[in-house]
């Protein structure tokens, strides 16, 4: 299940604005498998997870899927 929601962050990451990929990561998505992470992770360090997550995408794409 964990592979799911990370194949979820990596379309968002390819096809969404930062601000869409930060509430999908603080909310999650319905029957998806994919929590939120609102009671576990500030707003700052999920932001900080977007840029991460953008810069893996901008440097590596091949490798992030």
């Amino acid at each position: 299940m964990r592979r799911i929601w990370w194949l979820l962050l990596v379309h968002t990451a390819r096809h969404k604005r930062p601000a869409e990929m930060f509430w999908v990561i603080k909310h999650g998505l319905k029957m998806s498998g994919m929590p939120g992470w609102q009671t576990k992770l500030s707003d700052a360090e999920i932001w900080n997870l977007v840029a991460a997550l953008l810069i893996r995408w901008i440097r590596h794409p091949q490798h992030v899927n």
